[in-house]
This record gives C-alpha cells, structure tokens and sequence, in this order.
C-alpha cells in the first residue's frame, strides 16, 4: 500500500498569529508549534536564533495500488494526494503569496510518499498543478519513506 499525504507548512516568526492563517486559509492547523531557543553553540553553527514558529496543516490523500503497472495507478495517486491542498490555494495563489509574504512567513508544500513494499508512484504533476504551485510561490518538497511497515491509523 502507498499512503500520500500533502502538507502545506509555513513557518515564520513568532508575532504572527495562528488565528489569522486559520481564517484565512480557511482550514484548522493539524500541527502548530513555536521553535525553542537555539542553544549559542547551534545559533553560532546556523548563524540565526531559530526563534520562529511552524504552522503546519495536513490533508491526507490515501490510495491503495490498483494494479502490477505503475503506468495503471501513479498519476491519481499523486493527484488525489495533492487534491486537498490543491483545493484550498486554487485561485487564491495570488492573494495567498501576498498575505504570507507581508508576513514575513515561508510557504511550502511538502508531499509525503509512504510505501510498504519500496515502490513509489511516478512524481508526475499536470500543467495546471505546477503552473499553481509556481504562482503560489512556495517551496515543493517531496518526502518519500520507503519500507516503513503496516501504517498506523493516526
């Protein structure tokens, strides 16, 4: 089984509210956290003070192989893994970069990818997904964990 998670996580400094990225965005955070003081010898290594917060929401997208050929399954699973995400930037890309950037905050969309058997779906995006993500400015980041055993259901 292949499970597809899609995160949008920005991560900033530690005045801006959680409360006004929630109604913003429209969808309750499943992770907010603010970052701990950075010990001085991990501050003068990363020359920054880490002193920010991370507001993370995720959207799960679980999908099962559907047959013995990648070509049978890898595009809806990516895509119905992104779809959430998908849902809640598209047509808002434009006002989405401006609201985070006079924010000072960081965008990224993160897409997990976790196999039971070492297999993993093809990373193909359409036209339309790219274009988005490009608009929306944020970083993309793919996590694939591979052979991680029966998944958990929490």
């Amino acid at each position: 089984m292949i499970e597809i998670q899609c995160h949008l996580y920005l991560e900033g400094p530690p005045q801006v509210d959680f409360d006004e990225i929630t109604e913003f965005l429209g969808v309750l955070p499943t992770d907010t956290r603010r970052a701990r003081p950075r010990s001085a010898d991990l501050v003068a290594i990363l020359g920054e003070p880490g002193d920010g917060w991370t507001y993370k929401t995720v959207m799960v997208g679980s999908t099962e192989r559907a047959g013995n050929s990648q070509q049978e399954w890898h595009y809806p699973t990516i895509m119905a893994g992104m779809a959430p995400v998908l849902a809640v930037v598209s047509g808002r890309e434009d006002a989405i970069r401006r609201f985070y950037q006079e924010r000072g905050l960081s965008l990224y969309v993160i897409l997990v990818i976790r196999s039971e058997d070492w297999s993993l779906p093809i990373l193909e995006l359409s036209a339309d997904v790219v274009g988005s993500l490009a608009r929306l400015g944020a970083g993309f980041e793919v996590d694939p964990y591979l052979d991680v055993g029966p998944f958990d259901d929490d």
